[in-house]
């Protein structure tokens, strides 16, 4: 509009992205469209949820994101530690080596700081998202803590506890 006039007539452009919703995708568009490191790090935790053994190639991978310097990767492959360690099922025949087992796992949930998790590891909040979706971070962090205690629980009810 010239200087001193009103504006009579506005054009805005509005632009809508066209992709399909993740959900939805298909294979390829999903290895172009979606982090690669997020499928990795889920597929691990699917795994350990599961029951079965990590896929290896998987997690060298995800190692190899992390060495490069991607802190995305660190925080996940925590959740998958995380993961792990709640899941872990004694190998040991010994007691010493089942003490150890017993004192590694409580050693490595110990160490993880929840509420950091929560908030810096994407494959955590997807998996929290999908099992508890109506919780904020503080109420994540706080049921991650459940968990922890649980398995805490469950190993001192076992009939043997740790000696240190």
């Amino acid at each position: 509009a010239p200087p001193g006039k009103a504006v009579a007539r506005v054009a805005i452009n509005v632009v809508v992205a066209a992709l399909p919703a993740p959900g939805t995708r298909t294979p390829e568009q999903r290895f172009w469209l979606e982090s690669r490191a997020a499928r990795l790090a889920d597929e691990c935790v699917a795994a350990l949820v599961a029951g079965e053994p990590i896929p290896r190639d998987h997690l060298k991978r995800l190692n190899v994101m992390k060495d490069l310097g991607d802190a995305r990767v660190r925080e996940d492959l925590t959740w998958i530690q995380f993961v792990g360690h709640l899941r872990a099922k004694r190998t040991a025949k010994k007691m010493k080596e089942m003490d150890a087992q017993r004192k590694d796992m409580f050693d490595g949930l110990s160490r993880i700081r929840l509420s950091t998790l929560c908030r810096m590891s994407a494959a955590c909040r997807r998996f929290l998202d999908e099992h508890c979706p109506a919780l904020d971070v503080r109420a994540c962090a706080d049921a991650l803590q459940m968990l922890v205690l649980k398995r805490f629980s469950l190993e001192a009810s076992s009939g043997r506890g740790l000696k240190d």
